[in-house]
């Protein structure tokens, strides 16, 4: 169901209520405030982005261009758990602070619920506490006309065959031409509560997967275009950052790290099927 005023546009589904601001680019998922593109109208239709709702509604979506357009819709069986979001928000002249995470309910293991509850709730602490340090010294050094800020939110990128890969994205702006954001992938098993914190974590032991990703790391990031590369790029870190979406491994860069602060965060997805042998083996249903 679809419904539209001027103000904002709602898409609802079982157990799922989109509702679309006109003109900023943000939705509401069930009480979350994410990103999603902002709709718009053309031939007096509302468009909304699609692939936003519909893997929102429970469905993956998969682009075709060749040997014709064509699209796949596949209904993911997610996984049962709830997962709520908890919104802290507060504003003065001088701190702005917005803070959104995620919540579970509805696991077997209440000790591993209550865990991940723990780490999910207290993991915004280190970014708060250089917020306030910040505004305290700004206010000491009579730069008050600026406002310290802080805006921390998350996406789930994955949510099935009992595990949970979210995206963390930390926002601060303590002075300067703009501020900086820094990325954090999370996947866990939920019935064990294991986490996967490290791409190492994801292979098993003797595993180069530095010199196994880099190659096609390199051929996408090479794709993009000349003149985007800040510095040369041949191999990932060790650590680099990766989450889990649909079917890939996503591999991603920092801020600055190889390119500069307008491309973002470049994205690398490598087919999970590709890493099969490789996977320990309770990932190894995430290949399938």
């Amino acid at each position: 169901m679809t419904a539209y005023d001027p103000a904002r546009v709602i898409v609802a589904g079982p157990n799922r209520r989109i509702i679309f601001s006109s003109g900023n680019g943000l939705a509401t998922v069930n009480g979350h405030e994410v990103r999603s593109g902002a709709p718009f109208l053309e031939n007096d239709q509302f468009m909304v982005p699609a692939r936003f709702c519909l893997e929102n509604m429970g469905y993956r979506l998969t682009w075709h261009s060749s040997p014709s357009y064509s699209i796949d819709l596949v209904p993911i069986e997610l996984n049962n758990v709830v997962i709520g979001t908890i919104r802290e928000r507060q504003e003065t002249s001088t701190l702005i602070i917005d803070v959104q995470y995620p919540r579970l309910s509805g696991l077997e293991s209440t000790d591993i619920q209550e865990a991940m509850n723990s780490y999910f709730a207290s993991r915004p602490n280190a970014t708060l506490q250089q917020a306030y340090q910040n505004e305290k010294e700004m206010i000491a050094g009579g730069f008050t006309q600026w406002a310290t800020e802080a805006a921390l939110n998350y996406t789930v990128e994955y949510n099935e065959k009992g595990f949970l890969s979210l995206l963390f994205e930390d926002y601060l702006y303590l002075g300067g031409v703009h501020g900086n954001t820094c990325r954090t992938g999370y996947l866990a098993d939920l019935k064990t509560g294991k986490t996967y914190s490290t791409l190492k974590d994801l292979f098993k032991d003797g595993t180069d997967y530095v010199a196994l990703l880099s190659p096609e790391v390199k051929k996408q990031f090479d794709g993009m275009g000349e003149g985007l590369a800040l510095s040369p790029f041949e191999q990932i870190r060790p650590d680099q950052g990766f989450y889990i979406k649909g079917n890939d491994l996503v591999i991603y860069f920092d801020l600055y790290e190889h390119t500069p602060y307008a491309a973002g965060f470049p994205e690398f997805h490598i087919p999970l099927s590709t890493l099969s042998s490789v996977l320990v083996p309770e990932l190894a249903v995430l290949a399938e």
